[in-house]
């Protein structure tokens, strides 16, 4: 069939191509308009067609014709339409085959113009303040030209807003969005288009508007201030010309870019700018880092510069971050160790050498430079200028050649650049043998200083020795002159100004006004030649010396007249207040050359010159005057070389003073070159400023020139001086000269107005006020408060320094005393810190005043809840409370909070309960803002299982003075009390059960478990050291994990033999704590980490051995091993002993509670051989119950041995050692064993009983051997403890030993595949009278959906007296449950007892299921023995097979008729089938045939089915009987509770008696091999089989029952007690207990399990069982009167035939069956007993 097909527009419809629809478009309503339809023949076959015309009138064609197109061919169709309106048409053309159909369509549409947008633009998040832009494409679809329009509203924005749109076509939109604020933004833009905008685009815009954040981060090292946006970046040290760089972080954490801006507030308002940040600008991607730099570039010297940048975010709210930056400007630090150099005397021309050492202690390079000229001097350096690394030396030579006969002073000064200057005085003589002048020693030198202090040095020394003679001067401790009579030289003295070395040093320089008037000076010291460019000729100038003192003084100079230089005369004296003119002389020697020199001039006393003429006293040190001279030989019209210099810096900034004050710095000119430089500061341009030297020679390296600058007034002052060099005008450098004087001036925030909130009256409002200083010098200032208003206000720091632009916020402090508004005035006084060594009349200070306006108020704080409790809170966690605290005052309040505790629990009185506050506040203190609420988070962390009583009590503060806070008095210092308790996660053990197949009761697990101890250990306190670790972080490197506990126990497993099922013991564990608990048994593995390869210790320890191969072989396990437990939440664990090997196994389990107790438990199990004999022993000793001493009768004790192997045991005990006891205890026995020997079946248990008699008040014990025939011998130790009931009164009372376990009376763990279960598992009959009943009920339920029997075995001969089950067995349907009475007599001997009654549970339906295969097994076997396969395999045993088969045919046959007769006694009693157990001779036979079986066939076994096993319940008993007199003694009161069974009482001794005989007579027995006890049973057997077999005598059997009862025995005696002896046919007891009394006969074929011999009665037991009938006798008078005695009286009353015994029991028995039938109906719900008693009307009497 052909298919229709597509190609683009045209379409192929089964081989015809036509289009696919015929459009119109543009047209308009009332026109005409045709298209032509082709269609095309693409088949090469003829096609013919026909055609329907479109149904609608606005679409014509041809009338409908049958077209025919040969291959190849066309035909073209006109189609015409006529529109009436604008709208759409539709409509289609048909065409039609013999083979096919199809359509073409015929649409007419009206054209509209068309945009298309996106539907919607998410910018995502976007920078408050910023923008965010997008590009979407908007485009024409139609055919139409159109104009759009947008309107959009918010921070959105679109461009173009408007346009035009060709057909086609499209434009791009920008869209940008401009959060204004931190919110969500949505917007809908609509873009309108179309004729008159009628038609319109929806597109969604959507934005969020973010605030950025940055956060700065400092250098390493950096801090932040108290205010946490400022960041301080310490540059440290940093040497003066040098550049140190720093980097601060700005990291961007927000999700938008963040826009930065950093300002420096102090560039343009400064001098100089030390600190300088390039960037100033930014955009920091999210979550994007920028680093800053930093750089710090000091250019004064001693200065500590601070300066702040601020980093804002341009589109953030937040407060700026402050960058706060702070640095030392540090120069060299170059010292002389010796500043006194003394030369002593020598000869002329001889020259001395000192060594002298500086030394750098900065770690800036220093430069130096001595102020001396030494190729003219009598001084003489070795170096005198250089470069002295970081933390270096150098040493200095100085020789010392004098040219004269004179003593030699001159003070050399050590300039150091960018240091104050230092200087080294030098001294010495020279003599020769003609002259001596006075020797100057360094004594000399300081005794002129004080001279010169007391202006004693312008008197001549002979003056002085003159006036020391006159007694006019004298002489002070150290041997200086000073003045007795001031009056007399008052005139002449002159005042001393003490100088520094820097202002000494500029005090000597040319041209200068004279701080201090010389004794000798130069008119000029610096004389200038000029140009002498004949060097033939000489110039000379004229210098002039004058004396100012009141002596003669000889002017020597150091000079040479064939120098350059020379000055004449060279020697003169001058007389006092006289001057002299000496010739200066200047003669080159070389043309072109520039000249400089310095001569030495040493002016001194004239008496000085001969050492006769002074004293010691009057020595005086000459003055050494010098003077540079220069010149130099160029020509005027020849130029001088190039000068090659080098100035350190071109602006000199000088450190800011005040005005009138000297302002010092130094400048380092540097020579580049290799020829001298000669350089001048001109003088005219210098100022205010000084320069030394003004005019040099610089031949070396660098000239190191010390400026001085002294502004007059306080003001910035702004100068340019010129340096020219090489004497010529082309050659002159500007250096600006910048210094400023200032006054002290502090900035005060807010115009000096400081504004306080109200505040609470005695409490304290605390305000930072900012102070700025605005100078260049660090000021000192104090704040000053009127003595009234300090109590007010306080200021800290009340006084301090603040450093030039740094700003310090000092805390102010207002605490007002009473309910007023207060305006207080405040002074700041500041001066500035280099003035601090001034009088206080001498130092400028300033004051700026600050108003304080403040007001008190009133206030007080509470909170909410006021008491709250925690509940319980788990030790070593931690719980939180929210507490709120509220001020509704309209002040701030300052609090304080303190805590108190108290506990109350087991161990408050050791436990101090100041100590160790649990309770921790996270505000302790703080300020509570005016009518606001603060939440604090209380947290408690309890430290013990206490009771904790928390009170929080809060304090009112304000500051104080002394910077203490001081507490406000307030009615009610409680704020808020809490209550919580300490906890530990504890977990018990509420239930324990093992498998049906283990024989162990829910006691003896309790036991093997110690679960009482287990359940004791996890509710007492864990240590520190168990809580240290959790479950999940409890791991170990070793392999056995450390152990933290002190906690050690066993879970014993108890023993069995090989391949025997495993021992399952299913625990229940029971959260007992209010919290959740985590809990988990951990095996060694589950402690160890994965470690490394290498880490690995190859080494096993045995032990770890041991516990590899227990836990690879899965010997114990445990399911589930950990797990949580909500509060009374249970889980039941199951633990599991595989007996697979062998062994006594062990391996430490740890048992670890969250934050709890963790407890090491040893899991023990043992196997053994199927073939060994085996008797576990749970415990090496074993305590006995305490007795008091003096009783008459102590009551037995039972210890308890379990045969855990598989084979018969025969035990004995070894008594020698009680024997011995007794010798050393005055032969009375203390531990009396009453069956020292006897016989275990395998699973089964052995009761030994004892009797423990202390005749002292201690502790008793024994080692006993217990013998184990033919295995081993185990040694036991007994324990006893006897007490003095007179001293220990209540706290020792007799007890049944039921509140020793907490074994729980009631089954809590569901047993897998449990069929019944008891409503109550233990009973307690308490302490009990001899000769007394009590009975109680329980019910058994099964819980099963199918019928189940039941059958009591009562386990011992002493149950089987003491217990009877009422009903023994039965049957029980579907959910059906039986009421079962107990009735517990004590009829023997004072005793303990501590029975646990096995109840064997079958479900019937298997066991049905397992006689209908015992049925078709016993079929088989039937047959088998008829039918026989022949083979040839096994020829050589046919003849022992034949016997074989002989022996099974006949066993088979004899086991039928066994079968048979069973059967027909159990259909007529509706009982089990009988199971006969199979002997051994039985075994043996069946394991031969089982050996021929598996010979002859591999495939078919004929092992019969196996019996299903019993689901077994332990009901568990608990009593202690007393004798009557012990009984009435302790319980006195409590014998009228209970009906004696006085007929017991009576005949009682003859039971002993008898009971006596028949254990002699059994004690009379032969004892015999195993051997023979089985040829015995064998035989036994064989002839019960044959009376089994004999039908006549199963006849006779069952007609036993139905026989009438003979009318003798209705007139026999009744007994009260008898119950009939139902036995199993295994032999064991079934159900009913024996009467001792009545049932007699049956202690000679005791039927327990475990083959015991009975003990004989002791006399201590007869002496006992006497006394008990004299009691009862006292009683009971009438006890020995019979019935037939009471009968024959005369009168008979209702009282006396009730105290006989026989109708006492029978009322009794009456009574007891009256409530057990009640209740029996009651369980069965015949009745109900709780419904209220009906109550019935009677009908009114009639009336006669």
């Amino acid at each position: 069939m052909a298919v229709a097909t597509e190609s683009g527009h045209i379409a192929s419809f089964f081989g015809i191509e036509a289009p696919k629809q015929i459009l119109w478009k543009g047209w308009e309503p009332g026109g005409e308009y045709t298209k032509q339809l082709v269609i095309k023949n693409s088949n090469v076959k003829t096609q013919k067609l026909q055609f329907l015309v479109p149904t609608t009138r606005y679409f014509t064609t041809l009338y409908p014709k049958v077209i025919t197109l040969s291959a190849g061919t066309s035909f073209t169709l006109p189609i015409t339409f006529r529109p009436l309106e604008k709208n759409t048409y539709e409509d289609q053309i048909e065409f039609q085959s013999k083979e096919y159909r199809f359509k073409i369509a015929v649409k007419a549409i009206v054209i509209e113009p068309v945009l298309i947008a996106p539907k919607s633009q998410n910018f995502s998040m976007c920078a408050v303040n910023d923008a965010r832009e997008t590009t979407f494409e908007l485009k024409n679809t139609s055919d139409l030209k159109t104009t759009f329009h947008w309107d959009i509203s918010g921070p959105f924005t679109l461009e173009p807003a408007q346009g035009i749109l060709e057909p086609k076509t499209s434009c791009t939109m920008h869209a940008a969005f401009h959060p204004k604020s931190a919110h969500c933004y949505n917007a809908t833009a609509v873009c309108k288009y179309g004729p008159d905008f009628v038609k319109s685009r929806l597109v969604e815009f959507e934005g969020i508007g973010k605030y950025p954040h940055i956060v700065v981060n400092g250098p390493p090292g950096s801090l932040r201030s108290d205010n946490e946006n400022e960041i301080i970046v310490n540059f440290g040290d940093v040497p003066v010309g040098t550049k140190q760089e720093k980097w601060i972080e700005l990291r961007n954490l927000s999700s938008v870019p963040a826009p930065y801006h950093i300002m420096q507030p102090s560039k343009g308002d400064e001098i100089e700018i030390y600190y300088t940040c390039e960037k100033v600008g930014g955009v920091i991607p999210p979550d994007g880092v920028e680093k800053i730099q930093l750089v710090y570039y000091p250019k004064t010297v001693k200065e500590r510069n601070i300066d702040y940048f601020s980093i804002s975010v341009i589109s953030s709210r937040a407060t700026a971050n402050v960058v706060k930056c702070e640095g030392n400007a540090i120069g060299s630090k170059i010292e002389i160790d010796n500043t006194l150099v003394s030369f002593g005397s020598t000869c002329v021309d001889q020259e001395v050498t000192r060594v002298i050492t500086l030394i750098n202690h900065s770690n800036v390079h220093g430069y130096y430079q001595f102020r001396i000229d030494d190729s003219n001097s009598v001084f003489k350096f070795s170096k005198t200028c250089g470069q002295l690394p970081p933390n270096h030396s150098e040493a200095i030579k100085i020789v010392f050649k004098p040219a004269l006969t004179i003593s030699y002073y001159r003070k050399v000064f050590l300039v150091v650049h960018n240091q104050e200057t230092r200087a080294i005085e030098l001294f010495g003589s020279s003599f020769t043998e003609q002259e001596r002048p006075a020797v100057i020693h360094a004594k000399h030198v300081h005794r002129f200083r004080k001279l010169e202090e007391r202006g004693l040095t312008i008197f001549p020394p002979e003056f002085l020795s003159e006036m020391l003679k006159e007694g006019k001067v004298s002489l002070d401790s150290e041997g200086a002159i000073m003045v007795k009579e001031a009056e007399a030289f008052e005139p002449y003295l002159r005042p001393y100004i003490p100088l520094t070395t820097q202002e000494e040093y500029f005090d000597l320089a040319d041209n200068v006004e004279k701080i201090v008037s010389p004794h000798v000076s130069l008119d000029q010291q610096q004389v200038n030649f000029g140009s002498c460019p004949n060097i033939k000729s000489f110039e000379q100038r004229n210098i002039t010396i004058a004396n100012h003192t009141r002596g003669k003084i000889c002017c020597c100079w150091i000079t040479n007249i064939q120098n350059v230089f020379s000055i004449t005369p060279d020697v003169t004296t001058i007389q006092p207040l006289k001057s002299a003119s000496f010739v200066v002389t200047f003669k080159p020697n070389s043309p072109n050359q520039f000249y400089e020199a310095e001569l030495e001039c040493y002016a001194g006393y004239k008496s000085m010159r001969e050492y006769r003429l002074v004293t010691d006293h009057t020595i005086m040190p000459p003055w050494c005057l010098t003077v540079t001279l220069s010149g130099h030989t160029f020509r005027s019209t020849v130029d001088t070389y190039l000068p090659r210099y080098k100035f350190e810096n071109h602006e000199l900034i000088f450190p800011t003073v005040s005005a009138n004050e000297e302002s010092y710095r130094t400048l380092l000119l540097s020579n580049a070159g290799s020829n001298p430089i000669d350089y001048e500061f001109l003088e005219e341009q210098l100022g205010l400023t000084t320069i030394i030297p003004r005019k040099g020679l610089l031949q070396k390296e660098y000239q190191i020139l010390s400026l001085k600058l002294r502004p007059e007034e306080n003001k910035i002052y702004k100068s340019t001086i010129k340096c020219k060099f090489n004497e010529s005008e082309k050659h002159i450098q500007n250096l600006k000269v910048i210094c400023a004087a200032e006054v002290p001036r502090i900035y005060l925030d807010n115009d000096g107005a400081l504004y306080f909130k109200p505040t609470g009256l005695g409490t304290a409002s605390t305000r930072n006020y900012a102070i700025k200083n605005v100078t260049k010098l660090p000021i000192r200032y104090q704040w000053r408060i009127h003595i009234s208003d300090q109590e007010i206000v306080q200021v800290q720091p009340s006084t301090g320094i603040i450093y030039p632009n740094e700003v310090q916020n000092h805390k102010w402090t207002f605490v007002p005393k009473s309910e007023v508004k207060y305006m207080i005035k405040a002074y700041l006084k500041a001066h500035f810190e280099k003035d601090s060594h001034l009088e206080s009349s001498q130092i400028q200070k300033s004051s700026f005043f600050v108003r304080i306006i403040g007001e008190g108020s009133v206030g007080d704080i509470e909170a909410d809840p006021t008491e709250f409790d925690f509940g319980n809170v788990v030790v070593g966690s931690a719980a939180s409370q929210n507490i709120t605290i509220s001020n509704s005052s309209k002040c701030n309040l300052l609090y304080q909070l303190s805590l108190e505790q108290s506990i109350s629990g087991p161990y408050d009185q050791n436990y101090p309960s100041n100590d160790d506050i649990i309770l921790d506040v996270d505000k302790m203190e703080g300020v509570i803002p005016a009518r606001s609420m603060l939440n604090i988070t209380a947290t408690v962390r309890p430290k013990q299982r206490f009771q904790y009583q928390l009170i929080i009590r809060y304090k009112l503060l304000t500051p104080t003075s002394d910077g203490m806070n001081q507490t406000i008095e307030c009615s009610n210092p409680i704020l808020c009390q809490l209550k919580v308790i300490g906890i530990y996660p504890t977990v018990k053990i509420v239930d324990a059960r093992c498998s049906s197949t283990s024989n162990i009761s829910k006691v003896g697990l309790w036991k093997l478990f110690n679960l009482d101890s287990f359940n004791m250990t996890m509710s007492s306190d864990p240590s520190p050291a168990e809580t240290m670790y959790s479950v999940v972080t409890r791991h170990s490197t070793r392999r056995r994990p450390p152990i933290n506990t002190k906690a050690v126990l066993d879970f014993n497993f108890g023993s069995a033999p090989v391949d025997s099922p495993p021992g399952t013991a299913y625990l229940m564990l029971k959260n007992t704590g209010p919290v959740p608990t985590d809990w988990a048994f951990l095996f060694p593995t589950d402690f160890q980490l994965d470690l490394e390869f290498w880490a690995e210790n190859g080494d096993y320890s045995r032990d770890e051995l041991y516990d590899m191969h227990v836990m690879d072989n899965k010997l114990f396990t445990i399911t589930p091993s950990k797990g949580n437990l909500q509060p009374d939440e249970t889980q039941v664990v199951t633990f599991s002993y595989r007996h697979i090997m062998p062994n006594t196994d062990r391996l430490p389990v740890i048992f670890k509670v969250s934050k709890g107790r963790e407890v090491l438990i040893n899991f023990v199990g043992v196997t053994v051989e199927a073939s060994a004999k085996y008797v576990h022993f749970p415990s090496n000793s074993h305590q006995f119950m305490a007795m008091p001493i003096g009783s008459i009768t102590y009551p037995k004790q039972v210890y308890e041995l379990y045969n855990g192997g598989g084979q018969t045991v025969n035990y004995e005990l070894d008594l020698s050692p009680c024997d011995n006891l007794k010798m050393d205890n005055y032969h009375c026995n203390i531990f009396q064993c009453l069956n020292p020997t006897g016989q275990i079946a395998p699973g089964q248990r052995a009761q030994i009983e004892w009797v423990f008699s202390p005749i002292e008040a201690k502790t008793y014990s024994v080692d006993v051997p217990v013998h184990i025939l033919g295995v081993e011998t185990h040694l036991v130790t007994f324990y006893g403890v006897g007490y003095d009931q007179r001293f220990m009164g209540d706290s020792m009372p007799f007890t049944d030993q039921s509140h020793l376990t907490s074994v729980p009376p009631i089954q809590l763990v569901d047993i897998p595949d449990q069929l019944a279960y008891l409503s109550q598992e233990r009973i307690s009959f308490g302490n009990l009278p001899l000769y007394s009943n009590e009975r109680r009920i329980l019910f058994l339920i099964n819980k099963s959906k199918h019928v189940v029997s039941y059958n009591w075995k009562l386990p011992t001969k002493t149950s089987h007296q003491t217990i009877t089950i009422n009903p023994p067995r039965g049957r029980l349907a579907a959910e059906e449950s039986i009421l079962v009475k107990v009735d517990f007599s004590s009829y023997t001997v004072p005793s303990f007892f501590e029975i646990d009654i096995p109840c064997e549970i079958i479900d019937e339906t298997e066991m049905a299921i397992y006689q209908k295969k015992l049925k078709l097994w016993e079929t088989k076997e039937e047959e088998r023995k008829h039918t026989f396969t022949i083979t040839e395999n096994n020829l050589q045993e046919e003849g022992n097979g034949e016997n074989e088969e002989h022996m099974n045919a006949t066993e088979s046959q004899n086991k039928m008729q066994t079968s048979n007769a069973a059967e027909r006694i159990a259909k007529k009693y509706q009982a089990l089938p009988p199971i006969k157990p199979f002997l051994q001779s039985d075994t043996r036979i069946m394991e031969k045939k089982g050996r021929s079986r598996q010979k002859t066939t591999k495939t078919d076994s004929h092992d019969p089915p196996k019996i299903p096993q019993p689901f077994i319940l332990y009901l568990g008993l608990n009593a202690r009987t007393h004798s009557l007199k012990d009984y009435q003694a302790n319980f006195p009161g409590k014998i009228t509770n209970f009906h004696m069974d006085r007929s017991i009482a009576g005949n009682y001794q003859k039971y002993l008696l008898d009971r006596s005989s028949a254990v002699d007579e059994e004690n009379t027995w032969t004892t015999c091999l195993l051997e023979e006890r089985d040829i015995v049973a064998n035989a036994i057997s064989d002839m019960v089989k044959n009376l089994i077999r004999d039908h006549d005598f199963i006849d006779v059997i069952s007609n036993l029952y139905t026989e009438p009862v003979p009318y003798f025995k209705q007139l026999g005696h009744i007994q009260t007690s008898s119950v009939m002896d139902d036995r199993t046919d295994d032999g064991q007891i079934d159900a009913v207990g024996d009467n001792p009394i009545t049932n007699q006969s049956d202690e000679n074929n005791p039927t327990s399990t475990v083959d015991q011999k009975s003990p004989t009665p002791s006399t201590e037991e007869y002496q006992s069982l006497n006394r008990d009938e004299e009691v009862a006798n006292n009683l009971i008078d009438d006890n020995k009167k019979s019935i037939i005695e009471i009968a024959t009286e005369d009168c008979i009353t209702d009282e006396s035939i009730a105290r006989i015994p026989e109708v006492s029991n029978l009322i009794e028995s009456i009574l007891e069956n009256t409530v057990l039938n009640i209740l029996t109906e009651a369980s069965i719900s015949e009745i109900s007993l709780t419904n209220r008693p009906r109550v019935i009307a009677l009908p009114p009497h009639a009336k006669h």
